[in-house]
């Protein structure tokens, strides 16, 4: 087959009774969809590592009626997307969304079913304790950042308060700052967020600069806002209803950011500099509105080298349904190119990651007979991965 501007793939539907005696497609790239037999389980893939064996770790959450809250689940896979094992957890939910990275072993943060307690968690076949984490409640976001791990948290002990934490990887805090509130929250937003139900608002954390800590969460101003912790600066929204909802440090200083207006319109600044110790309000930030992008959809940034270019990448759910991934140019911010995957089903973006091939492997949820979520992995070649980064193939 021909390779042009755009990647073609064939969808393969593979049925089986149980999760681990799915059938991975030989060739590279390859598609394939973790099916099983219970229609009343709905999964939500969270995130993607590829593993030292060149295998994949899928990070995902389960919904089912046994909890309120979705339930951590766990998928390994050999590098061609076979199942070698998978594992759930009635205890522990609502994963904090990243794989944190420790050598060659993978951990999440997640909350306790019955003590809302947060967890440093291994993210192996035991799904092995790491480390309960004293004093903190309701995890809401987590990244690993240069000291270990970057935490965001609500707690309602001594009123309304958003907690922004940094652990070591042991799952030891470091330091702790809290941001007090007088608006009660905690069902309408917090709990609603944790139990996955109505819009899911983007609360995220990262980090610019080795200790320079952000996270998008509530504070004082009772709306959703882009926080700088060791300086004054912020990006207020407007309430709960618009705001930031991602963004990504480039090597220049300077952020891309994504943004929600109140009708759910994504708009996109590829290039902002943002003024660290200065207030300012989501509506100052104008960008250019994706108009294909599926209102509230999840935006996902993520860093690559494609075509020997350094190179970001903006993933979405687009209003069709399919995953729709655009490349930008990291020093410039200029535009390169984009592709779509899941061409006649219905797809809602989950994670992605660079493969050590250079390819890449793309984590979707898709509604296998337009009703039964589940998990979708997508594997690039090098070749085709280079294509979004400019590169011209030879007919």
């Amino acid at each position: 087959m021909k390779q042009i501007a755009s990647f073609i793939y064939l969808l393969f539907l593979m049925s089986a009774c149980d999760i681990s005696k799915n059938k991975a497609m030989p060739e590279n790239p390859f598609t394939v969809i973790f099916e099983n037999n219970n229609n009343g389980n709905d999964y939500y893939p969270l995130d993607i590592k590829q593993t030292a064996d060149k295998g994949f770790l899928i990070l995902a959450e389960m919904q089912n009626t046994s909890s309120n809250f979705p339930l951590v689940y766990i998928i390994k896979t050999d590098e061609k997307g076979k199942v070698l094992w998978e594992k759930q957890s009635e205890n522990l939910v609502s994963p904090a969304s990243q794989l944190i990275e420790n050598g060659t072993d993978f951990a999440f943060i997640c909350m306790n079913n019955t003590s809302f307690t947060t967890q440093l968690t291994k993210a192996d076949e035991n799904l092995s304790l790491i480390s309960e984490i004293s004093g903190i409640v309701y995890p809401l976001a987590a990244q690993k950042v240069s000291a270990g791990i970057a935490l965001l948290s609500y707690d309602f002990a001594d009123g309304s308060q958003t907690k922004f934490t940094v652990l070591n990887l042991a799952g030891n805090i470091i330091s702790t700052k809290k941001y007090d509130f007088s608006e009660d929250v905690k069902e309408r937003i917090i709990v609603n967020y944790l139990q996955r139900r109505g819009k899911r608002l983007p609360f995220f954390v990262g980090e610019n600069g080795s200790g320079n800590y952000y996270f998008n969460g509530i504070t004082d101003d009772f709306s959703l806002s882009l926080n700088f912790v060791s300086q004054t600066g912020k990006i207020t929204g407007v309430r709960y209803e618009s705001g930031l909802n991602s963004v990504l440090p480039l090597a220049n200083g300077k952020f891309a950011i994504s943004l929600f207006d109140v009708a759910g319109n994504t708009r996109f600044l590829s290039q902002e500099t943002i003024e660290q110790t200065q207030v300012k309000s989501v509506k100052d930030l104008t960008g250019t509105t994706l108009q294909e992008i599926q209102n509230f959809s999840p935006i996902i940034f993520k860093k690559a080298v494609l075509n020997a270019k350094n190179v970001y990448l903006i993933a979405a759910t687009t209003k069709n349904g399919q995953t729709s991934i655009s490349c930008y140019d990291e020093n410039s911010g200029n535009f390169i190119g984009s592709t779509y995957f899941g061409a006649g089903t219905k797809t809602e973006i989950g994670n992605l990651t660079q493969t050590a091939d250079g390819g890449l492997a793309i984590l979707v949820k898709n509604y296998v007979a337009g009703r039964f979520g589940r998990i979708m992995l997508y594997k690039t070649t090098k070749d085709q991965a280079d294509q979004l980064g400019g590169k011209v193939l030879d007919n």
